[in-house]
Parts: structure tokens; sequence; C-alpha cells
């Protein structure tokens, strides 16, 4: 359906009837009830890589919790092998996150660090408007990179008689 007209209780719509775009018939108006919103949610869940807090830093892929509650990682590069560290002595590499909300509780997205600031507004390709509410979430759960365009916007200021007017 290609939207041509949106409404606060209606939108107007012209249907896709065929794989190449073309559209068919007059456009259509429906209530805005009568659409059922459905979101499409990819959860990432990704592997747990450690890093040792001391320098230099060394790497580590998770393996298990051992019984006096270290962390047993694999070590990558060179010198390999299996090492149990306090949890106190790594951190857990993830990528830098932030959290946004639209009308329920937060999600997280990948982006890069300083593409965005806690209360930006973000448009999304689908439409969506994301209010970044956190910085740096460190969220192991994403729901994929963060896409669209931040809005820019001015302060509305209308002197006070005039302010009166629209209120009645």
């Amino acid at each position: 359906m290609i939207v041509i007209q949106a409404g606060p209780t209606h939108l107007v719509a012209r249907y896709k009837s065929d794989p190449h775009g073309r559209s068919y018939g007059t456009p259509q108006p429906r209530r805005n009830s009568d659409f059922v919103r459905i979101e499409t949610k990819e959860t990432i869940t990704m592997s747990k890589l450690y890093q040792t807090i001391t320098e230099p830093n060394r790497f580590g892929s998770f393996l298990a919790h051992n019984s006096a509650g270290q962390i047993v990682l694999e070590m990558k590069g060179t010198s390999g092998g299996v090492e149990a560290f306090n949890p106190d002595a790594v951190e857990e590499v993830r990528p830098y996150t932030v959290a946004a909300v639209s009308g329920g509780s937060p999600r997280h997205f990948i982006t890069k660090k300083g593409s965005v600031d806690k209360g930006d507004v973000v448009l999304t390709p689908t439409g969506m408007l994301l209010h970044i509410i956190r910085l740096d979430t460190k969220s192991a759960k994403v729901e994929g990179t963060l896409k669209g365009r931040k809005l820019l916007s001015e302060a509305v200021d209308l002197p006070a008689n005039e302010l009166e007017e629209i209120e009645d």
C-alpha cells in the first residue's frame, strides 16, 4: 500500500497489486483503527568476548564459571590457552549501544559513539520516531543498528495574547 494522505482519524492509500510496484484502482480512505501495528524484532545475542582490565588488554572467549566463582576464558592471540580470572579483573566487550523509546519500553541499538545525544529524536526509514534516552548502555541484546535521521527542532514561542486565542 502506498499512503497518499494521513490524518488523525483516516488515511488514504493506493494499493499495490503486482511485484513491480504498480498500483491499481482509485485511492481508498480507511479508518486508522482498521490497522494493526506489527513490529518485527530481530534480537541479536552476541557471543561473550571478555578483555582484561589491566594493560596490556588481552582478550578471551567465555567458557564457564569455575567452582571458585572465577570466569574461565579461552584466550585469543599467540599465547592462547585457558585461564581463570576474578570477575573484577575482566569485562565483557560490547559494542557502543544506545537506548531509545517509541511509546513503549526501551530498545537498544548499535551506533557510532557521538552520532546521537541523549534527548535526540531519530526518524527511522520505516517512519518510526525514536527518542534517545540513554547513551553507552553496553547492552548484550540489541535490535540492530540505529538507522535514520536526527530531527532538529526549534522551540515555538508564541506571544501570550496569541496563546490565549489558541486555547479557546
